[in-house]
C-alpha cells in the first residue's frame, strides 16, 4: 500500500494536524505545509518560516516497534536529515537531542509527540528544516538555514520527500535490526567534548559531554567527575550569563 502524503498550502501545524486525525490516517502518513501558522518546538517554542522558505512536515507512526523505540525515533530523524546534508556538502552536526546545526547554528528542529489514552497509540514525528530563508529574526543570532550557507535557491517540495524517503529507509533498516544510525550519531555529536550549562530537572548545573550512549542518553561528566547519563526531556540547554 502507498503511503499517505498529504500537502497543505497553509495549516495551522502538521504535527497538530496528524494528533487530530490519525484515527483516520494509516501509519507511517507524512503531512506537510508550505506555512505553518502554530508551527513550534520543544518546550512550546515558536516556530515560524516564510511561506515556501522551509520544509515542515510531520510523520504518523502507529506501530508497536516505534513505540518500543520512542526514545530514539529523535535521533534517528537528526541523523537522517544530518546525513541528508552532508551528502549535499554541507558541513553538519546533531546537538542533542533534537536539534540539526550546519557549522554552529541550527538548520533544524525535531519535535516527537506522543497520543495517549489508556496506552500510546501514535507517535508524531515533526521536522521543520530551514531551506531557502535568505534571513532569519534577530531574535534567532544561533539559526541558519541552507540558503545562507551555499547561496542557491532550493526546491522545498523535493528535499521533503526526499528526507521522508531516506526517513522510511532508515526506519525499515532500524526493525531489521540495523541500529547503525546511532554510530553516526555519536560520531556527528555536536556537543561531544564541550562544556555545557544546563537545567537538569530545574538544577542549573555546569557539565563536559563525553558521549551518546546506545540507548540515545547524553553522557556528561560533572565537575567533581561523576558520570551522569541523561535522557531526552531531563535537560535543557542555555548560554552562560
Amino acid at each position: 500500500m502507498e503511503r499517505e502524503f498529504l500537502e497543505f498550502d497553509s495549516i495551522d501545524s502538521t504535527n497538530k494536524y496528524l494528533k487530530e486525525h490519525y484515527k483516520e490516517l494509516h501509519s507511517e502518513a507524512t503531512c506537510s505545509a508550505l506555512f505553518q501558522t502554530q508551527g513550534r518546538g520543544r518546550y512550546d517554542r515558536s516556530f515560524v518560516a516564510n511561506k515556501g522558505d522551509g520544509a515542515t512536515f510531520s510523520i504518523l507512526l502507529k506501530d508497536e516497534f516505534c513505540f518500543k523505540n520512542f526514545e530514539l525515533l529523535s535521533l534517528m530523524a537528526g541523523a537522517v536529515v544530518c546525513s541528508y546534508l552532508e551528502n549535499m556538502g554541507f558541513k553538519s552536526s546533531i546537538k542533542w537531542p533534537n536539534d540539526v546545526y550546519i557549522g554552529d547554528k541550527k538548520v533544524c528542529g525535531i519535535l516527537l509527540e506522543s497520543v495517549s489514552l489508556d496506552k500510546l497509540v501514535a507517535l508524531i514525528v515533526g521536522i521543520g528544516l530551514n531551506v531557502n530563508q535568505q534571513s532569519l529574526p534577530s531574535e534567532l543570532p544561533d539559526a541558519t538555514s541552507m540558503f545562507k550557507n551555499c547561496k542557491i535557491e532550493l526546491d522545498v517540495r523535493m528535499i521533503t520527500h526526499q528526507i521522508v524517503n531516506l526517513f522510511f529507509e532508515c526506519l525499515n533498516a532500524f526493525k531489521r535490526g540495523d541500529n547503525s544510525f546511532i554510530e553516526y550519531v555519536k560520531k556527528h555529536n555536536y556537543l561531544k567534548n564541550k562544556e555545557v550549562f544546563a537545567r537538569v530537572f530545574d538544577k542549573d548545573e555546569i557539565l563536559f559531554v563525553e558521549d551518546i550512549s546506545e540507548l540515545g542518553y547524553l553522557i556528561c561528566k560533572e565537575k567533581d567527575g561523576t558520570i551522569k547519563e541523561l535522557k531526552s526531556g531531563e535537560v535543557t540547554f542555555h548560554k552562560n550569563k
